[in-house]
């Protein structure tokens, strides 16, 4: 009796495995390859497919075998075939609504992207799917992305989304959604994203830069300000505009109309208006590296007396 018992427990555990793998391997497949930081290739999901349903049918077929039940064999086919139209035509939108509805948000802070994008078509009736928008983004590649929202063609927007390994080679894709980052960035917000960056919340500062009137202003009347200096790296020179990037801040990144004076990678002392942090000026272009360090922290330090100026006109867009 207890061999009989056992006979029948040990098939049934190995039909339960291949069941388990049919129905949650396939959907969960994404969030292996996102923790092992693996990129999706069109080609290797299809091999990883096929071993992976073969498996899943060797499984069932030696379960039959195990319960020594013939007539069995042609149901097992029968169910490897319903399990493996199920997986294959459900597995990825079961894994796509998993990454991007529980997984999104994480995925965003490791391998969030910002890049500048031109809306070519707009699909005002976009039926269960709701009105949405193809976009090109201005890297080296011209990938096409689709966005959910209204959008007019021809429109400049930034968008984001958690980039792959090798995404925009060809035969690799992305399961991730694409979102509208800024839907109205201003000139330094569309060149410092045209060839992608790191998605942080310095982008959107740039949307507040000053007019030449409150630039002046913040200047000629600084003593009624809250002025800070900090350390920063010139990180672009680009064909318009220089950006200043503070790496020990999250928040702070500035930027003005280019200015041959500066190179990439370049040490510099900004001074800030802590309550308008884009009304700024560069108060010292070389440091020593003891300024530097001292200056080196996450919201800078009250501005010295050295650094005080009676005014200065920097033209900004």
């Amino acid at each position: 009796m207890k061999d009989y018992k056992k006979n029948i427990l040990v098939p049934d555990i190995i039909l339960l495995f291949g069941w388990a793998f049919v129905l949650l391997l396939p959907p969960f497949r994404y969030r292996i390859y996102a923790c092992l930081n693996m990129s999706l290739s069109v080609p290797s999901e299809i091999i990883i497919s096929i071993g992976f349903y073969l498996c899943v049918f060797s499984l069932l077929l030696f379960h039959t075998k195990l319960t020594k039940d013939s007539e069995s064999i042609k149901m097992t086919c029968v169910v490897a075939f319903i399990a493996l139209i199920f997986a294959r035509f459900t597995s990825w939108s079961i894994g796509h609504g998993i990454e991007n509805r529980i997984f999104y948000d994480r995925m965003e802070v490791s391998n969030g992207m910002v890049y500048t994008s031109y809306v070519i078509q707009y699909n005002a009736n976009g039926g269960r799917v709701g009105p949405h928008a193809y976009v090109i983004l201005s890297n080296r590649n011209r990938s096409t992305k689709k966005i959910h929202g209204k959008f007019s063609k021809g429109n400049t927007v930034l968008v984001s989304f958690p980039e792959l390994p090798n995404e925009f080679e060809p035969y690799h894709y992305s399961i991730y959604d694409t979102e509208c980052y800024e839907e109205n960035p201003n000139d330094m917000q569309i060149e410092y994203c045209r060839n992608g960056v790191k998605m942080s919340n310095k982008i959107r500062k740039l949307k507040n830069t000053p007019t030449n009137e409150e630039l002046t202003e913040f200047i000629l009347r600084k003593k009624n300000h809250t002025i800070k200096v900090i350390s920063a790296i010139v990180v672009k020179n680009s064909k318009n505009f220089i950006y200043f990037d503070v790496p020990q801040s999250d928040e702070l990144l500035f930027a003005e109309k280019r200015s041959n004076s500066y190179s990439e990678q370049q040490k510099v002392l900004i001074a800030y208006d802590v309550d308008k942090i884009q009304a700024f000026y560069v108060c010292n272009s070389s440091p020593s590296d003891e300024e530097y360090e001292q200056y080196k922290t996450p919201t800078g330090l009250p501005l010295p007396p050295e650094y005080h100026i009676e005014a200065i006109k920097i033209g900004r867009k």
